[in-house]
């Protein structure tokens, strides 16, 4: 499952649709999580963490996980991962996948999309204590951006936080995370002028 014409550089974090750039949700959203009170150190080590987590997870999905050297902090979050699917029965259908909305014009990397429960549903993965005020207009985008890419109807959004001992699913569900999305892409284009 892939959007045709949409590409992106890694190591600039950049999306672009038949070669023209395209905003990033994480660019977009990036101005509304304030992390200046954190030490670097911490910060550097939950990205590094979740990046992991992230991979670890891909893998597992497409059967391709090697654990051998994993680290116990992701080797823990991995088992909380698959307790999660034992117990709900989720489907994953898609992991890692870029998604863009031609109606608003903007990309993404969504973590998971799957089938629980008979319908369709996005998860974000967090491995963090505290989960980001903005993760609602990040999934609500990253949803309607699907539903073009694909042609399909409601997509249920939620968070699953996976920590060493336990999984938390927190649905999402509040009706006007994409409005709010819109109105702050709107802002973020207009300081770009």
């Amino acid at each position: 499952m892939t959007v045709g014409g949409l590409t992106f550089d890694p190591a600039a974090h950049a999306y672009a649709f038949a070669g023209v750039p395209v905003v990033s949700v994480t660019k977009v959203l990036g101005r509304l999580n304030d992390l200046s009170g954190i030490d670097a150190g911490v910060l550097e080590n939950a990205r590094l963490r979740g990046q992991a987590v992230h991979k670890a997870v891909e893998l597992d999905i497409a059967g391709e996980l090697d654990e051998t050297d994993l680290h116990p902090e992701v080797a823990a979050r991995l088992g909380q991962w698959r307790q999660f699917c034992r117990i709900t029965k989720f489907e994953p259908l898609a992991s890692e996948l870029r998604v863009y909305s031609a109606r608003y014009d903007y990309a993404g990397t969504l973590d998971l999309f799957g089938a629980l429960r008979r319908e369709r549903i996005l998860l974000d993965l967090k491995s963090t204590a505290a989960i980001p005020a903005t993760v609602g207009m990040q999934t609500a985008a990253y949803a309607q951006a699907l539903r073009e890419s694909i042609g399909c109807g409601p997509i249920r959004r939620a968070v699953l936080r996976l920590a060493a001992d336990r999984f938390e699913f927190l649905p999402l569900n509040r009706p006007a995370d994409l409005s709010d999305f819109l109105a702050e892409l709107s802002q973020f284009r207009e300081t770009q002028k």
